[in-house]
């Protein structure tokens, strides 16, 4: 099928090898081979000028009408379709009907710099085709491509003819009022309209595309060009690439105590105006003409945005904020809010998070702590988007003539953005926010009340119980609008407290991955509860490698542990039925040892390997459990496998299981870790820890700091940072690992297990077990039947002892049991799939 011209509709012979042809692999030998191909097949240019009066006004003296135009003669001995359409044209009294196709294409190397202009000229059955050249490292052909640029218009002539200019009637237009109603064309040759556009093949050329993104022509995009063109260059010869100015300057605010200024590349456009979006955030001294203007006795701070598409693989700074303060003035924050006060939408309000994190981390003027932290700036700011529309709806809802203020007349949310804010009017309150202070503000400090706000809720998050906002936002297997506005707003007030100075560190972290302080929040708010009998010693035992087994960290997902694995959360009848009246007669144990007064106090530290047997945690990668048993209390820590995480669950001696666990556990892992927690406490408080519990040659050291490195000029991955939240904290105590009961013991109960064909099942409350199966259990050597409420079911047979699976005394009964059930629990799945 045959296309069309875009202008006269003629058929399209473009053929694909008359363009240069290059790959991405090509070596520099190959692209200048190509380029010399297709420079030999140009059309050779005699010479160029600019040319005026190619339309005259025969009704008014003659008066050009047209504008200027450039004017190529070529040589055309080697092209004879286009020498003879040329002769056609000097010989005809009025403009020959010729169908033009015009495109434009970029080639560069260290050698040459080229514009092709790739032309198609049909006359009847006539066709000539041919190509331009233009070097654009010559000042000459540069003024030619931006005079054709301009007036979308071009003169071309054979250079051997006859230099005559020729008269020819044109016929009247309704662009041009002609009071005689005529037009006479005088020119030299052909002139054809160029309807390609240079700018428009420059912006898919992926060096230059930055150069003619925001420019009014050609003529000035040429120094932006230029500039590239050499930077291009110096790096072939081995040279550091410079990147684009930052050339626009704009004070945001500015006092006799502090100053915020904003810089941007002029060839990007203003930010304010198109959005701070699509970088990489960058934070140091600053290196805009504004941040290199460094004042005796000031301190500054620059945030910048440094975008890495543009011209890969070079990152390319965008715009830049700098915070200027007179060190003699104090903490910069009080400085700043006061500065706020003098109108509102001074800053806008969509750069509030952004502007809170230079002002908080300006306090502590840590540029190595600021550096750690940039790279949550891009999450923390999206979470907190929805806040700042949120109050000032807030505001405006305390009268409804604040609605129709200027200011805010003309602010109009997106429908998604508005479900958001909606959203958070639920939200907020439960998160402690009153609205009072926002209503009593007026609007000239609404700047300085945002920001206030974020603070106010920063400090304001580790003090409030969220479990059960928590667990409600995260349980979801599709996290819908409510669910990601809602733990985004958490992450980002969780991130924002970590900038203040004295940042909350209930978990005694030294230095961790930015990326995991989400999910220590969550792990605070899982222990919040029970840390008020715990010294530093017993957290620090708990926690201190808390973060080290988590997987490569990034802002780009949810750091929690098991990521990547199903939280496993439907229900199963049998699991729960046999580990929840197992439980409650292991726990009838303890209590029957109490009340003998053999019970043997449960407290201490002791972290315990994982028995083969529990499939589920091995499933989930739980390897050990290390344990702060307190009166009444177990806080366990589950160190897993590497790359899975970690996380720390408190424990009650109760059969049902905690709610709050569900926040982030899967449900394979509550019911086993459940019944293991169970039996352990059983062992221990019934036989004694020394009689269960048997150390091993494993050492538990703490991990080592990380270092870290710095990136370059070039647009690479940033090195994995870790940031400081406490000060220098005494080590934890070495912990030794145990194992639970003898390998022995481990062994004769991995055999004995299996002649447990029963299970212990419940009865209603006030049911009594007989005696026959009273009698059944004590054979079997299981702990005996409490009172009420269980009784053991007798299963089918599958063998009968053999001498090695005979009751031989076991201490460690709870072990023992917990296989059992388990074991019963696995033969009942492999009986239900079939």
């Amino acid at each position: 099928m045959e296309r069309g011209f875009p202008s006269q509709c003629a058929p399209m012979s473009f053929e694909r090898e008359r363009y240069p042809n290059f790959l991405e692999s090509d070596t520099i030998d190959e692209v200048l081979a190509e380029q010399e191909r297709v420079l030999r097949q140009a059309v050779p240019i005699r010479s160029m000028k600019i040319v005026r009066g190619d339309l005259l006004n025969m009704g008014n003296d003659f008066s050009p009408l047209g504008a200027t135009m450039a004017e190529i003669l070529v040589d055309v001995s080697d092209n004879p379709e286009l020498a003879a359409m040329l002769d056609r044209v000097r010989a005809s009294a009025r403009p020959l009907p010729i169908a033009v196709f015009s495109q434009w294409t970029i080639s560069r190397s260290e050698r040459h710099w080229l514009a092709l202009l790739y032309l198609n000229f049909e006359l009847g059955p006539d066709v000539a085709k041919f190509h331009l050249a233009f070097e654009m490292r010559d000042a000459k052909q540069r003024a030619m491509l931006s005079q054709i640029e301009q007036s979308g218009r071009l003169l071309i002539d054979d250079a051997a003819s006859d230099p005559i200019v020729q008269m020819r009637v044109v016929a009247p237009t309704d662009l041009i009022s002609m009071p005689r109603g005529q037009m006479v064309e005088r020119m030299r040759g052909l002139s054809i309209e160029v309807i390609s556009s240079i700018v428009n093949a420059f912006s898919y050329a992926d060096i230059f595309k930055l150069a003619v993104l925001h420019t009014t022509s050609l003529e000035a995009a040429w120094p932006r060009l230029l500039f590239l063109d050499r930077q291009m260059t110096a790096v072939t010869g081995g040279a550091d690439f410079s990147a684009p100015p930052l050339d626009e300057h704009a004070a945001l605010t500015a006092t006799r105590h502090i100053e915020l200024y904003i810089s941007f590349c002029s060839w990007y456009g203003n930010p304010i105006a198109i959005g701070f979006g699509n970088v990489q955030l960058i934070i140091d001294r600053g290196i805009s003409a504004v941040a290199a203007a460094r004042r005796p006795g000031w301190q500054q701070l620059a945030l910048r945005g440094e975008n890495l598409t543009w011209i890969a693989p070079f990152a390319v700074p965008a715009w830049e904020i700098v915070l200027a303060w007179k060190t003699s003035s104090g903490d910069p924050w009080p400085r700043f809010l006061e500065a706020l006060d003098a109108k509102f939408d001074s800053i806008p309000v969509d750069l509030m998070p952004m502007i809170y994190f230079i002002i908080q981390v300006a306090r502590t003027n840590n540029l190595e702590l600021a550096d750690a932290w940039v790279d949550a700036v891009r999450q923390y700011e999206i979470g907190l988007m929805p806040l700042v529309p949120a109050v000032v709806e807030a505001w405006a809802s305390a009268d409804p003539q604040r609605r129709h203020h200027p200011a805010l007349s003309t602010m109009q949310l997106n429908p998604e953005l508005q479900a958001k804010v909606t959203f958070l009017h639920t939200l907020l309150p439960i998160l402690g926010e009153t609205y009072s202070l926002i209503h009593a503000t007026p609007l000239e400090h609404m700047d300085k009340m945002v920001l206030l706000t974020i603070d106010a809720m920063a400090r304001r998050i580790w003090t409030l119980d969220m479990r059960g906002i928590i667990r409600a936002l995260l349980d979801t297997d599709a996290p819908d609008m409510q669910a990601l506005t809602g733990i985004g707003l958490l992450d980002s007030l969780i991130v924002a407290s970590a900038w203040q100075p004295n940042p909350p560190n209930p978990l005694l972290q030294q230095r961790i991955p930015p990326q995991l302080l989400p999910f220590l929040y969550f792990q605070h708010q899982l222990i919040r509860c029970d840390l008020a009998p715990l010294d530093a010693g017993d957290v620090r035992y708990l926690t201190h490698d808390l973060t080290e087994q988590f997987g490569p960290a990034t802002f780009a997902h949810r750091m929690l542990p098991w990521n990547g694995m199903q939280r496993d959360t439907l229900p199963d009848a049998e699991r729960e039925e046999q580990i929840t009246a197992a439980v409650y007669w292991l726990l009838d144990q303890v209590t029957r040892a109490q009340a003998k007064g053999s019970a043997r106090p449960a407290v201490g530290r002791f972290e315990i390997e994982v028995p083969p047997g529990f499939t589920d945690l091995a499933h989930f990668g739980v390897e050990r459990l290390r344990i702060l048993a307190l009166d009444g209390l177990l806080l366990v820590r589950l160190v897993l496998a590497p790359g899975m995480g970690g996380i720390i669950l408190p424990w009650v001696p109760l059969s049902s299981v905690p709610a709050s666990w569900r926040m982030l556990v899967p449900e394979a892992v509550i019911w086993s870790l459940t019944l293991a927690l169970a039996a352990v406490y059983r062992d221990i408080v019934c036989e004694g820890k020394e009689q269960v519990l048997y150390p091993t040659a494993h050492v538990q050291h703490p991990h080592g700091s990380h270092t870290r490195g710095r990136s370059s000029n070039l647009a690479l991955p940033r090195p994995s940072a870790r940031v400081r939240l406490g000060g220098a904290l005494a080590q934890p105590a070495k912990a030794t690992r145990h194992e639970w009961s003898t390998a022995e013991e481990r062994e004769y109960i991995q055999k004995r297990k299996h002649g447990v064909k029963g299970k212990v099942v419940r009865l209603p409350a006030h049911y009594h077990a007989s005696q026959e199966q009273r009698d059944l259990v004590e054979r079997l050597g299981l702990p005996e039947l409490p009172e009420t409420g269980l009784t053991y079911r007798r299963g089918h047979t599958r063998g009968t002892d053999t001498p090695e699976t005979v009751a031989k005394p076991i201490r460690a009964k709870g072990l023992l049991l917990a296989l059992g059930v388990l074991d019963s629990i696995n033969h009942s799945r492999k009986d239900t799939t079939g």
